[in-house]
């Protein structure tokens, strides 16, 4: 004997139905999110899902307190990042502050540092910079670094400093 196949139309519409519906809702879930990666300029990939740039910005970005200015370390001969011993001052607003860490490498080395966090304006900026192993120390200077901001705050600027 042969089994008959199912053949009631109604409950073979709901199955296609089910699957095609499963089927939709796992591409839109596929489709939402930030699911993109951005190259770092040390040659790391970094996932759009955490905010590790400042220049990402997102809808919730009043919880997040961006810097005006980062100052990234590279070397001459191939502009690759470079791990340094840094500190730096940047001045904006009648206001004289610190540069802080922004990214460590360990050992109290560095690859950038950061400054005048939740602030727009002009700034003046001064870093000083050794390469491990060198005697003497190489200064930077930028001065008139305009800053605009947005609802999220200042949007950071970038400066590099490539050492010799």
């Amino acid at each position: 004997m042969y089994a008959v196949p199912d053949r009631n139309p109604l409950k073979s519409l709901r199955r296609r139905g089910r699957v095609l519906l499963t089927s939709v809702f796992a591409l839109m879930l596929a489709g939402c999110g930030e699911g993109y990666f951005a190259v770092g300029s040390d040659g790391y990939y970094y996932s759009g899902s955490f905010d590790y740039r400042y220049d990402v910005r997102y809808d919730n970005c009043r919880s997040v307190v961006y810097p005006a200015v980062v100052v990234e370390f590279f070397a001459v001969e191939d502009r690759r990042r470079l791990a340094v011993f840094a500190d730096g001052d940047i001045a904006g607003r009648d206001r004289i502050e610190r540069l802080r860490i922004d990214r460590e490498a360990g050992s109290g080395l560095v690859y950038s540092l950061a400054g005048a966090f939740d602030r727009a304006g002009i700034f003046d900026v001064s870093v000083t910079a050794r390469r491990p192993g060198d005697a003497a120390s190489q200064t930077f200077i930028y001065e008139n670094i305009r800053v605009d901001a947005d609802e999220c705050g200042p949007v950071t600027v970038f400066l590099s400093a490539v050492l010799n």
